[in-house]
């Protein structure tokens, strides 16, 4: 019985190893230059989304793709395979043919990973494109509960800022052409001087889990609810209308392609909050209903 559980627990640990995997950027700049980013991920707050990289790193599906977006010391962008292609009219509305679920459990700090989508007027689920994905240069929080963020730069950001900060054009694709050379994904214990996994998450890395669309501040303490007397349980009394909804400001305004975290990081607008919903009548119910309730 113990070498049986033994050879399970060994199993168990090799299966964890192997899944601790990091994908390696190698990128090739204007003059031929080729540097390296490292990213780890976090499967267990994104599965799918890592899966889904992992398959087409695995496939080839990133080599030649450009970096297509770069706002300076915000954010850079890539994994549209139109930009493999010289003509840049449609850049920033490819990929695979596919969407994924979201899956936004992660804040957009310093050196975060997420995946792109087109915003929520025509995308409400907020699904993400199937391969373009960004990265933040510098933390983001106008974009948290809104992206899934999937991994984390841990070597190279550097590179990326520098990247961020290359001439654009009105669209923010660099002027010049840097690519996606090769993206392969490796074992973290082969590449010498990799950091440990990040186990635990700092305590801003995580959006609260009772509320994901946004970072929810801690909740004050509630005064217990007023005891009522019998009878104020049969006839309560008629409570104040709730107050008016007031207008949100927005950090940003969504924009009408895959790119839309870009838009978000760059610009600013305020907006309304939805008008409420109607509420229906309450139904009169007769005495004894109300002392037993069905």
């Amino acid at each position: 019985m113990k070498k049986t559980l033994l050879f399970l627990t060994a199993l168990t640990v090799c299966a964890f190893v192997r899944a601790d995997d990091i994908a390696l950027l190698d990128i090739r700049f204007d003059d031929g230059t080729i540097r390296q980013v490292a990213i780890e991920f976090y499967g267990a707050d994104a599965p799918e989304t890592v899966a889904n990289f992992k398959k087409l790193a695995d496939k080839g599906f990133y080599k030649g793709c450009a970096f297509h977006r770069a706002i300076p010391t915000a954010i850079v962008q890539t994994g549209d395979p139109l930009s493999k292609k010289t003509d840049r009219s449609a850049v920033g509305t490819g990929g695979p043919g596919y969407t994924l679920p979201p899956e936004i459990h992660r804040r957009h700090t310093k050196g975060a990973v997420a995946a792109a989508r087109i915003g929520d007027k025509v995308n409400p689920q907020r699904r993400s494109n199937g391969s373009q994905f960004y990265v933040c240069v510098s933390p983001q929080p106008q974009l948290d509960g809104k992206y899934t963020v999937f991994g984390n730069v841990i070597r190279g950001l550097d590179v990326l800022e520098s990247i961020s900060n290359r001439s654009a054009d009105t669209n923010d694709y660099p002027i010049d052409r840097i690519v996606l050379k090769k993206v392969s994904i490796v074992p973290r214990e082969k590449i010498s001087g990799m950091p440990a996994p990040a186990t635990v998450s700092k305590p801003d890395a995580a959006l609260p889990k009772s509320k994901r669309d946004a970072a929810a501040p801690a909740m004050a303490p509630q005064p217990a609810p007023e005891k009522k007397s019998f009878w104020s349980r049969l006839w309560p009394q008629k409570s104040a209308p709730a107050p008016a909804l007031a207008p949100e400001t927005a950090k940003a305004k969504p924009g009408a392609n895959a790119g839309n975290a870009a838009t978000v990081a760059k610009t600013s607008a305020k907006t309304k909050a939805p008008a409420q919903a109607v509420v229906a009548t309450p139904e009169k119910k007769p005495l004894w209903r109300r002392v037993w309730p069905f």
